[in-house]
């Protein structure tokens, strides 16, 4: 078959670069609107990579506002290269429009996550990381409420707020203002402590850990041991948050001696380890199971705490609305039942389900350890 010469094609004018060219050399948005294929190749190309458009890019034509479907741009662009940005961008975009979907918030981590069932909205990664579905926050923020943990933040990021927090001055070294009550100063304590333990302590005892590498054991009790840290310091962070919120009555004393009994457990052991294994070392192993197992279980009981007297505690709460155990929105005209209150460490209740996809670099929810 002989090949048609160019006199033999109709010629058309390119949108862009309005040169003439062959009918078969020409594509077109939905609207119509013509585009030689390298012109159309290079602005799709442009809006994918540099811009980051994927679902919305626009026909160029001046105020058309018609929008290049999926067909098209995969037709005209043969870039390997754009074409995996593009799909990496429609799958960001899939997820954060989907609100059963989220990213896992960890650093390098690519993991899609689903949730089937929100009585828990504390959901673990594959890579290990645990985080609140709803806010993507890093660790939860057992053991409050998503509701109540929106106020604080809200409170505590409005300067005008801070002014309710700061009482009669007093004379102290330390400082010319002081906050009513002691839940502002030792929410940041406990923040504090949590950053500072997640660096110096850790590579404190690793030194310590490289100088008896025999002890094998020892070392993953010791392991065991911060992450109990961890996860104690985070449950008194948010603790105290709900202990403000909280009216004062019987159920707020009792549930501020469960806190108090966990933080000197907390910082028994978070001494223990800072100060260095004194003891005759084939004791180590079982005086920080001790002082582990103790803090687990006192953690475990105030998170039960909050859960077993949300009926009663969350009703006094001022301004968060109460239901069986705090209703939260899960958006969208979706209701949830759940507290938000799991547990971190073993037994994490999760409806949650790791999906295979594909994460742009750059794209993913905020989060904070």
């Amino acid at each position: 078959m002989n090949k048609l010469s160019k006199e033999d094609l109709q010629l058309e004018y390119c949108g862009i670069c309005m040169n003439a060219e062959p009918s078969n050399n020409m594509g077109n948005a939905e609207c119509g609107h013509r585009f030689c294929h390298n012109c159309s190749c290079e602005y799709l190309s442009l809006k994918i990579v540099d811009e980051g458009v994927s679902q919305t890019v626009q026909c160029p034509t001046f105020k058309c506002g018609i929008s290049f479907d999926d067909t098209t741009v995969l037709d005209l662009v043969k870039d390997s290269k754009v074409l995996l940005k593009y799909h990496q961008l429609i799958t960001n975009s899939f997820v954060e429009c989907n609100m059963f979907l989220r990213w896992c918030p960890g650093v390098g981590c690519n993991n899609g996550i689903r949730l089937d069932d929100f009585s828990s909205l504390t959901v673990r990664c594959n890579c290990g990381k645990i985080f609140c579905f709803k806010r993507g926050l890093l660790g939860g923020h057992s053991p409050i409420s998503c509701s109540i943990y929106n106020q604080w933040i809200k409170k505590y990021n409005d300067e005008s707020e801070t002014l309710n927090w700061i009482g009669p001055w007093r004379n102290l070294a330390s400082s010319n203002h002081m906050c009513e009550g002691d839940f502002y100063d030792k929410y940041i304590i406990q923040m504090q402590s949590l950053k500072l333990e997640a660096s110096t302590l850790h590579s404190a005892i690793e030194e310590k850990m490289g100088i008896m590498m025999s002890f094998k054991m020892l070392g993953k009790t010791i392991e065991k041991a911060l992450v109990e840290l961890r996860q104690c310091r985070r449950v008194l962070m948010f603790a105290y948050i709900f202990c403000y919120y909280v009216k004062t009555n019987n159920l707020k004393y009792i549930f501020q001696e469960n806190l108090a009994d966990l933080s000197n457990a907390t910082e028994r052991i978070s001494g223990y380890l800072e100060r260095g294994f004194s003891d005759e070392i084939n004791r180590v192993p079982i005086y920080v199971k001790d002082l582990m197992q103790y803090c687990y279980s006192r953690r475990k009981k105030l998170v039960q705490y909050v859960e077993d007297g949300a009926k009663g505690v969350e009703s006094g709460v001022k301004g968060v609305k109460s239901g069986a155990k705090g209703v939260i929105s899960s958006g969208k005209g979706v209701k949830s039942g759940a507290t938000g209150v799991v547990s971190g460490g073993n037994g994490v209740k999760s409806g949650a389900k790791v999906l295979n996809l594909i994460k742009t670099s750059g794209c993913r929810n905020p989060g904070f350890e």
